[in-house]
C-alpha cells in the first residue's frame, strides 16, 4: 500500500464542508482517504491510501486527485498550502491564479530566456503527460535503470572521483560504493 499526499489550503469556515466532501469523493472512487492537517491555518492533508501498482487503483487516484482539486477551488481555497504546486497540480494552477500565471511566466522568461531552469514546469504539461511521468511503473523503470548503472559501476569498480570540500579530490577505494 502507498499513500498519496495532498495539501490544499481551505478557508477556515469551509473546513467542515471540505471534510464531508472529501469523504464523498472517497466513496465515489472507492478509495480510502484519511484526512488530517493543520486546521488552525486551513492546511489539510487528504491522504489517498491505495496500491498504485494496480492500474484500476492508479486510475482511481487520478480521478480522486482531480476531484480534490475541483473541491479546493470550489471552496475558494489554494491548491497547495505547504508542499508546493509540484508537477501533478501544475496543469490546474491557471484555474487558481488566472492571469497572474501569465505575469509569472513573463518574469520567468525574462530571468531564464533559454528555459534551462525547471523546463516543462509552470502549467505547461497536460495532466495525462504528468501522470505518466510520475506513475509508479514509470518511476520503477527509472529506478531499475539507475540500479543497472550502479551495478555496472560496482562490477567494473569504476566509481567516479568526488570532491570533499576544500581538502581536494577524494578517490574512493575501488569496488566500494560511496
Amino acid at each position: 500500500m502507498q499513500s498519496i499526499v495532498d495539501d490544499p489550503g481551505i478557508p477556515l469556515t469551509k473546513i467542515p464542508e471540505a471534510i464531508v466532501e472529501i469523504n464523498k469523493i472517497a466513496e465515489k472512487h472507492h478509495v480510502s482517504i484519511n484526512t488530517f492537517g493543520h486546521i488552525g491555518d486551513g492546511n489539510i492533508h487528504p491522504i489517498i491510501i491505495s496500491d498504485p501498482r494496480k492500474k484500476e487503483q492508479w486510475d482511481a487516484i487520478r480521478a480522486t486527485s482531480k476531484d480534490l482539486i475541483d473541491l479546493t477551488l470550489r471552496l475558494r481555497g489554494t491548491l497547495t498550502a505547504e508542499h508546493g504546486t509540484g508537477m501533478a497540480k501544475s496543469p490546474y494552477i491557471r484555474r487558481e491564479l488566472g492571469q497572474t500565471l501569465d505575469v509569472m511566466k513573463q518574469i520567468k522568461q525574462a530571468l531564464d530566456p533559454n528555459n534551462i531552469l525547471n523546463p516543462e514546469r509552470w502549467a505547461l504539461m497536460t495532466p495525462s503527460r504528468i501522470f505518466m511521468r510520475i506513475s509508479p511503473l514509470n518511476l520503477l523503470s527509472k529506478s531499475l535503470a539507475r540500479f543497472r548503472v550502479m551495478a555496472r559501476r560496482w562490477m567494473t569498480k569504476s566509481w567516479p572521483v568526488s570532491c570533499a570540500g576544500s581538502a581536494g579530490p577524494v578517490v574512493r577505494p575501488m569496488g566500494r560504493p560511496p
